[in-house]
């Protein structure tokens, strides 16, 4: 090879590395840029979802605190703390369509139980998002009531003395 090829060959070198050195710098600045939108969009998606897992919650809790404040969940409390046993029958049964119609309306509860100062579950209605079904009989607890979501909240009789717990099963 003779000085033209060899200058030819260094010259295209010459040229060939910068152009070589600013496409891999290229391709690094834009992988980063791109994972940073990538992290950036991944982020605001999940402030999103928290926002309405948030809110989900919020809500959920005010119908909880919305139940447990409706008189005769309060009386059936109330008949529990004086061992009224027909009072208790009979506020059961209104508490019971209460939750049943309530779940049909807020499709997202699958269960709502009120648990007595025992741990039985007194009224237990189940719902499949359609239809509610209130479980007749008292229910030992150990049947379990865990669910993906699952919130409670104490109700108690007006002197204090035995409480209810309402569990509603998301």
């Amino acid at each position: 090879m003779g000085i033209r090829g060899k200058l030819s060959a260094v010259l295209l070198g010459v040229a060939l590395v910068p152009v070589g050195v600013l496409g891999a710098y290229g391709v690094y600045r834009t992988m980063v840029a791109l994972r940073r939108t990538a992290l950036e969009a991944a982020q605001r998606a999940a402030e999103m979802k928290a926002e309405r897992v948030e809110d989900f919650l919020q809500t959920t809790q005010e119908d909880i605190l919305f139940l447990s404040l409706i008189s005769p969940v309060r009386r059936l409390a109330d008949a529990l703390g004086r061992g009224d046993s027909l009072g208790v029958a009979r506020w059961r049964e209104v508490v019971g369509n209460i939750l049943g119609t309530f779940s049909q309306q807020r499709k997202v509860y699958r269960r709502l139980i009120f648990f007595d100062h025992e741990g039985r579950g007194l009224v237990q209605v189940y719902s499949d998002g359609r239809q509610a079904w209130l479980l007749r009989g008292v229910t030992d607890s150990t049947l379990g009531t865990s669910g993906p979501l699952e919130y409670k909240l104490e109700v108690t009789d007006s002197e204090r003395k035995k409480r209810g717990e309402l569990v509603a099963s998301v």
